[in-house]
């Protein structure tokens, strides 16, 4: 017995090895495997869900590349949530994790000491109710934070707010052309592009437009904030539900416009509501088109961004001098200059970057502030403007479908007849080529020369873009071919019933 043991041992000991390193290989190849399969599966949505710097590898980074970080740019996203609503915590949750956002929570107030309030708060015509007070002193805490906390600049979302899933590449395209507003042009410190900067000096100003992709080298870049040196600006306000370009006639705003072209996340006109704004952009630019500008009349604050400079102004504005209105109309009159409100510097994405979903399911539920005040039931889950939607493709994105719900796809015959700026079909290839440059720097038209082909387009040649909304000869010649297209989407829901805005 001792014999074979002593002759088993030496054979047991030579086969260890051999089997190890076999099990080794194996385990190296399956883990390889396993990881060679996973990345096929992933890389389906990466690139649409999470862009990165490594789209951009090619060259050194840039600060404007910040804009793919976790917090598009900004030192910190907070979102406004009211404890109670867990459910809208849990969609903001999801929502961020799907498209590679880090955030953190901001508790609303649920009520107000009424001796708090500024100077006017106490007035029993602004018809308050004590959720909007509520909703005010949310927001004054968030300005609040970022003063003792000394941040620099933060993004604000409230809990409803929606995006895209591609939202970090449309926000570096907003910063390009944020850019072209607020930063000098080269080699100087105090000369822009606008020529109506700081504001018109007449009446008769008309607004220039510039463009992402054709001037971003005529000015100086930005160093402490993709979206303009953030002592350059007080406010974007991301999400809105409606603004108009500022005119001449107010007297108090830059008119000039930064244009990006060719953005296929733009919904076309046949589906795009401008909400509470005016149709401007629809009517001057062609399809796919994002413009930036100088703002009138903003309502609504799905999103904004603000810089620590801005936020000591609206904390002592909003926060200490008066309350003589909502949230976002004491935000508007500090845009806007007006009401006795000393003015902020802010820019306005047209269409909105963000805005406000709508879940499947009761009215009633889903406003805090109206508390049950409205009444029906929204049968399938919708969020204006926004065509793939983070919050609408939240299933989808949870359980890795391959195929998102593109809300406005865009069809051919979206573009037929519709009296817009794209009723020529070549915008439909989105084949808009970028205007060239004259001597003064206006964006000229480089492929409609002649009236014929202007009035084939739709009366909107790149040398409209020029023109003041104020133009009545314009307005009277193609006034039928002015009015947005109906959505189904531009709904306010009421009684049960949907009914058109526009």
């Amino acid at each position: 017995m001792a014999d074979s043991l002593n002759f088993c041992l030496p054979v047991m000991a030579s086969l260890v090895p051999a089997l190890t390193r076999r099990s080794v290989l194996l385990g190296i190849a399956a883990l390889v495997l396993s990881a060679l399969f996973l990345l096929a599966t992933f890389s389906q949505y990466s690139e649409v869900l999470i862009p990165s710097r490594r789209v951009y590898q090619n060259r050194p980074p840039e600060l404007i590349d910040d804009t793919l970080n976790s917090t598009l740019g900004f030192q910190k996203i907070i979102v406004i949530n009211l404890a109670k609503r867990t459910d809208r915590r849990d969609r903001m949750a999801m929502g961020a994790a799907m498209t590679g956002l880090k955030y953190e929570f901001l508790d609303a107030a649920p009520e107000v000491n009424m001796h708090a309030l500024p100077p006017g708060g106490e007035n029993p015509e602004l018809n308050m109710r004590d959720a909007h007070f509520g909703n005010w002193r949310s927001h004054m805490n968030a300005a609040l934070k970022m003063v003792t906390e000394g941040i620099s600049t933060a993004l604000i979302l409230e809990d409803d707010a929606d995006w895209d899933i591609r939202i970090k590449s449309q926000m570096r395209d907003y910063a390009r052309a944020s850019q072209l507003l607020l930063q000098p042009l080269r080699n100087t410190t105090d000369q822009y592009l606008d020529p109506t900067f700081p504001r018109p000096s007449s009446e008769n100003d008309k607004p220039s437009s510039f463009y992402v992709g054709r001037d971003d080298n005529r000015i100086t870049k930005a160093t402490t904030s993709p979206y303009g040196d953030a002592e350059r600006w007080d406010m974007h306000w991301l999400g809105h539900c409606g603004v108009r370009f500022p005119y001449a006639q107010d007297e108090v705003q830059p008119l000039a416009r930064a244009v990006i072209l060719n953005d296929s996340t733009v919904t076309n006109p046949a589906h795009l509501t401008m909400q509470f704004g005016d149709q401007q952009l629809l009517e001057q630019y062609p399809p796919h088109t994002r413009a930036v500008s100088r703002g009138w009349g903003g309502v609504c604050t799905q999103a904004y961004a603000i810089s620590n400079r801005g936020a000591r102004k609206i904390l002592w504005e909003m926060g200490l001098k008066e309350f003589n209105a909502p949230t976002d109309i004491m935000l508007r009159q500090m845009c806007d200059g007006v009401d006795g409100r000393r003015q902020m510097r802010c820019l306005f994405p047209q269409p909105a970057l963000f805005l406000q979903h709508r879940p499947r399911g009761n009215v009633a539920h889903e406003s805090s502030i109206e508390d049950g005040k409205n009444t029906g039931y929204v049968e399938k889950a919708v969020t204006p403007n926004l065509r793939l939607s983070t919050m609408v493709n939240l299933e989808r994105l949870a359980f890795g479908d391959k195929d998102l719900i593109d809300q406005y796809e865009d069809h051919e015959d979206d573009y037929k007849n519709t009296g817009q700026a794209g009723g020529n079909p070549d915008y439909w290839h989105f084949g808009v080529t970028l205007p060239e440059e004259d001597d003064k720097g206006e964006a000229q038209d480089s492929e409609k020369k002649d009236d014929d082909k202007k009035e084939h387009d739709g009366g909107h040649g790149d040398g409209d873009l020029e023109k003041s909304e104020q133009g009545k000869d314009d307005k009277t010649d193609h006034k039928d071919a002015h009015k947005e297209p109906k959505s189904k989407f531009g709904e306010l829901w009421k009684d049960g019933k949907a009914e058109h805005t526009n």
